[in-house]
């Protein structure tokens, strides 16, 4: 394991520090990679160290110290080994951090490089391959991975369970893993008081309703859940938050097929700062994945102290522990039976859960994250100015 005596983090101002800045262009479209990366690139610039913030396309985000670097290309591949390289050695960069699984290029100038690996869910279950361009695809992203893997100086895992999924598929990389829990925004820290009827009506929800929020794409469940709720009394409704996608037609069918038109929401992208009244003022929140490298939307709950009915993944245990209501990923009836303990806890027993969720979630925030970060930053350059 990489060691942890450091020095001051400030003087990381004395290096050039890159980061793969490419799911933060668009503050509104940020997902749980991008979160990773937001907070980390902000904890850096509001304490004065500026970085150069790689994009493929202008930004809409702007920082006090950074300096975007703009290297227009939309293909990952044609991004990572074609413009990346010479970029990194026209800006002497120190360190590089590839924080989207991969993107290390294979030819590069010397410098030191980590790279943050948040699942290896395309591993454990190969994806369908539909096409020739398809092909290409997933091939260029398995080469891309064990490359990252085995060429970085340093990896960082989001959980115990990605650490051992990568001593997995590449057992030569044990020594260099480190796992540090992805931190959550501040934002889902603040307590609230009282339900904030306006907003919630916004998104065209009133109280009691259950909350589902992240992708929409298959392997998060969300027809289980559909499922399980058309069980539960009419005066439930079930918000469903995340982007459309080329999946979301399926679930309008289902919603049609089960008769849930009129309780079932799907509201699109939910801004940032509407997220924690959202989660506050639900009766509980559903996450039925049945795979996840380590599953943002419940640890940002459990901040927030609502309770969270998920399912017994080895990454999602992690994060909460004994205070989860689980269920098996297929059992509709187990999940339906877990709504309703939720939909009638006490004032009291909601009280006391909340307390217990928020503060286990105290290990998750933004700064520890960030602060393992830098000190590995720091171990490596160290290392390397003394050789």
């Amino acid at each position: 394991m990489i060691g942890k005596q450091l020095p001051n983090i400030s003087s990381l101002i004395n290096y050039r520090i890159a980061l793969d800045a490419r799911t933060i262009a668009h503050r509104d479209a940020i997902t749980g990679i991008g979160t990773v990366t937001f907070l980390l690139a902000n904890y850096l610039d509001r304490h004065g160290i500026g970085c150069d913030l790689f994009y493929d396309q202008k930004p809409t985000l702007s920082f006090n110290n950074h300096r975007p670097v703009v290297l227009a290309s939309r293909s990952r591949p044609v991004w990572e080994q074609i413009l990346l390289p010479v970029a990194l050695r026209q800006r002497k960069v120190d360190l590089y951090h590839a924080l989207w699984n991969h993107g290390l290029p294979v030819l590069r100038w010397p410098l030191k490089t980590v790279v943050t690996i948040h699942d290896l869910i395309p591993y454990d279950y190969p994806p369908e391959i539909t096409s020739l361009k398809n092909r290409l695809w997933w091939h260029y992203y398995y080469s891309a991975v064990q490359f990252a893997a085995e060429n970085s100086d340093a990896i960082i895992s989001d959980s115990n369970h990605t650490s051992e999924r990568i001593q997995h598929y590449f057992p030569q990389t044990t020594s260099k893993i480190v796992r540090i829990f992805p931190g959550v925004d501040s934002i889902f820290f603040e307590r609230f008081k009282l339900v904030d009827t306006s907003l919630i009506k916004k998104y065209g929800l009133s109280q009691p309703y259950f909350l589902y929020y992240g992708g929409l794409d298959p392997r998060k469940n969300i027809s289980s859940l559909l499922y399980a709720f058309s069980k539960m009394p009419e005066a439930f409704q079930l918000a469903i938050v995340g982007k459309q996608n080329t999946y979301y037609q399926e679930l309008v069918s289902l919603v049609s097929s089960l008769s849930l038109k009129k309780r079932v929401h799907f509201t699109g992208y939910a801004k940032l700062e509407d997220l924690p009244q959202l989660i506050y003022s639900a009766t509980g929140i559903v996450y039925p994945s049945t795979a996840e490298g380590f599953g943002y939307p419940v640890a940002e709950s459990m901040a927030v102290g609502t309770p969270i009915i998920t399912t017994p993944l080895p990454s999602i245990q992690e994060i909460t522990g004994q205070e989860a209501y689980y269920f098996k990923p297929r059992d509709i009836d187990g999940l339906t039976k877990h709504m309703l303990s939720v939909a009638n806890l006490s004032t009291g027993e909601r009280a006391n859960k909340s307390q217990r969720l928020r503060r286990l979630a105290q290990k998750f925030t933004a700064e520890a994250m960030v602060e393992e970060i830098l000190r590995l930053y720091l171990n490596l350059l160290v290392k390397a100015t003394k050789s």
